[in-house]
């Protein structure tokens, strides 16, 4: 039957698929592309798909023509049966109630009646065309009585068989065996099978192209945000964005979210990294001017330049340190206010000789505060350096612990600064005074630092008349 034909091609497919065509696939280096993958995988598992397909098909296909064929031939059989009778003892059969076609030569529709393993009683007129050898009729070997058989003969054309033996009762009484022979050329069921496997690869030929181009199509639609996204990040590399949108699909927001973030974060640490240069320069103004005024005096402290050069190396590596630190201070252990406070005064009365400012300090020996040394220095130094530059003649710096804050207090005696500029200051760049040169970043440092203590700095007006700076530190 063809489909064994089919069944062979199939196996030869498959020992080729096995044996020279995955090897070579397996050495082919995988496709960059995505949607190339995605495609090639569909030209690799949809042909095979739709063989499976078409396999099973023509195997059902094959099945229902023989199921269709044993039963017609059971038919005839029976018509057969019913157009049988003995006169005279001789077999007669009227073949005018049959089938037509077993009154035509070589129409493909044969039949015989004999006794089991003897001469023939009766052959249909179609028969007379062929060879009615042994191995049709299979005299040597009938089916038993009341049995039918249904198989396929093979001499040098292919026929499909039935047979069926039973016992005729003569009107005298005798049982007469007789051994019905039903033979159908297979010509034209070959036929209407190629017929069905041209119809049936055509059409799943034609299934397998449109799937490909709708494949082809899905992918690039599908995977079209996948390229909107990998747009949007070169006009990030470009410049000419400074974020991803939110329109992707659901399986994509995270992941843009995701490189928003990390955008986000490197753009605060470029800004961080910047404004640390900023905060450096500025922190080491007050050392370089002590610096300058010693190496202009004949006899220079050499004990306050040591001080000084230590006082800048440890500001380079504070500075540095903050660069790379955004998280949140935890609660430093206890630390002496005073001594603090009373170095910075001893290094600004040399940076402000000219000047003189009078520093009155009233801060207990013991007073204790939980903070970072160097942010200390670098809050209250900034503080103090403002309050040089603004007063007078008049400095006063406070200190007032309470259950939970420490209450840090700068006033000067100098102009103030106006209500409606105590907000502006406070952010980078910002600056209230024209008095001196400067860049407007040392208060941005010092909101900075008590930020990530969550301490609070507020800007008032002190009784001195000029500007009144107050902290207020946790303590716990």
């Amino acid at each position: 039957m063809p489909s064994d034909r089919l069944q062979s091609w199939i196996e030869a497919i498959g020992k080729f698929w096995r044996e020279h065509l995955r090897p070579r696939l397996q050495q082919v280096p995988a496709p960059n592309s995505i949607a190339r993958r995605l495609l090639l995988a569909s030209l690799i598992v949809l042909p095979l798909y739709l063989a499976s397909i078409g396999w099973f098909l023509a195997q059902s296909f094959s099945a229902s023509q023989l199921a269709s064929a044993h039963e017609r031939l059971r038919v005839q059989f029976y018509a057969l049966l019913g157009a049988i009778e003995f006169v005279d003892g001789d077999l007669k059969v009227s073949v005018h109630s049959g089938d037509p076609r077993l009154r035509q030569l070589s129409s493909g529709l044969y039949a015989v009646i004999q006794h089991p393993q003897s001469e023939i009683l009766w052959q249909s007129p179609s028969s007379d065309s062929i060879d009615l050898d042994l191995q049709l009729l299979a005299t040597a070997n009938p089916p038993r009585t009341g049995e039918e058989r249904f198989d396929t003969i093979e001499t040098s054309a292919s026929f499909l068989r039935f047979q069926y033996q039973t016992v005729w009762e003569s009107d005298d009484g005798e049982d007469i065996p007789l051994v019905f022979t039903v033979l159908e050329d297979q010509g034209a069921l070959r036929a209407e099978l190629r017929a069905f496997m041209r119809q049936l690869w055509l059409g799943l030929g034609s299934a397998a192209l449109l799937l490909t181009v709708a494949q082809a199509a899905i992918l690039r639609w599908g995977l079209q945000p996948l390229r909107k996204l990998a747009l949007d990040v070169s006009d990030l590399e470009q410049g000419r964005r400074a974020a991803l949108g939110e329109n992707y699909p659901e399986e994509l927001q995270s992941l843009a979210a995701n490189l928003n973030q990390l955008l986000d974060r490197e753009r605060l640490q470029r800004e961080r990294y910047r404004n640390t240069l900023g905060d450096l320069a500025h922190s080491l103004k007050t050392p370089l001017a002590v610096l300058r005024q010693e190496a202009g005096d004949d006899k220079p402290d050499r004990a306050l330049l040591e001080e000084q050069i230590t006082r800048m190396d440890q500001l380079i590596g504070y500075q540095l340190q903050r660069a790379v630190t955004s998280s949140p201070h935890q609660l430093q252990k206890p630390i002496l206010l005073k001594p603090i406070v009373k170095k910075l005064i001893d290094t600004l009365a040399k940076v402000y000789f000219e000047k003189k400012p009078q520093f009155v300090m009233t801060i207990a020996d013991n007073c204790e505060c939980r903070a970072d040394e160097a942010d200390l220095f670098e809050v209250l130094g900034n503080l103090l350096d403002n309050a040089c530059k603004a007063c007078r003649e008049k400095i006063v710096i406070s200190a007032n612990p309470s259950e939970r804050w420490l209450l840090i207090v700068i006033e000067d005696d100098g102009p103030g600064i106006p209500p409606e500029q105590r907000a502006s200051i406070l952010q980078r760049g910002q600056r209230a005074d024209s008095y001196k040169p400067g860049q407007g970043i040392g208060l941005a440092v010092v909101v900075d630092i008590l930020d990530s203590y969550s301490a609070e700095l507020d800007v008032g007006a002190s009784v001195l008349g000029g500007a009144r700076f107050s902290i207020r530190l946790p303590l716990r």
